[in-house]
C-alpha cells in the first residue's frame, strides 16, 4: 500500500473532527485536474493506457476502487457530492478526486470502502 501525503492529511483532518468537504468535491475543474494528474502519473496509473496490463491484473484480482481503503462513500461524502448513495461513485482520499467504484490504480490498498 502506498501512503500519500494527501491521504495522511485527510486522516489528520478526520481525527480532528473536521467534516468540511474537500475542494475537489465542490469544484468540478479541481476534481478533473486531480484525476488528470493521477492518470498521467506512472506511479498511480489511474486509467493510464501504458499500464493497461498491470491494471487488468488488479481488476482480475478484484482490486477495484470500490474496495480500496481510500474509497470514501460515507454519508458525509455523499452530502459533499463526492460519492453517491449506491456506492458506485466515491471519493478517493489518496488522490483527491471522485471516481467510479469499477476503476483501479496502482496505489490500491485493501480494507475499503470507508462507509
Amino acid at each position: 500500500m502506498k501512503i500519500t501525503k494527501r491521504f495522511i492529511k485527510n486522516l489528520i483532518k478526520e481525527a480532528k473532527g473536521d467534516n468540511s468537504c474537500p475542494i475537489s468535491t465542490q469544484e468540478k475543474e479541481v476534481n478533473n485536474i486531480n484525476k488528470g494528474k493521477a492518470a498521467a502519473s506512472r506511479k498511480i496509473a489511474y486509467m493510464h493506457p501504458a499500464d493497461a496490463q498491470l491494471l487488468l491484473a488488479l481488476v482480475e484480482e478484484g482490486s477495484l476502487c470500490g474496495n480500496c481503503a481510500a474509497f470514501d462513500i460515507t454519508p458525509q461524502m455523499v452530502k459533499c457530492g463526492g460519492a453517491n448513495s449506491k456506492g458506485t461513485v466515491g471519493y478517493c482520499k489518496m488522490h483527491d478526486f471522485s471516481c467510479s467504484a469499477e476503476k483501479s490504480c496502482l496505489t490500491w490498498a485493501p480494507g475499503g470502502p470507508k462507509r
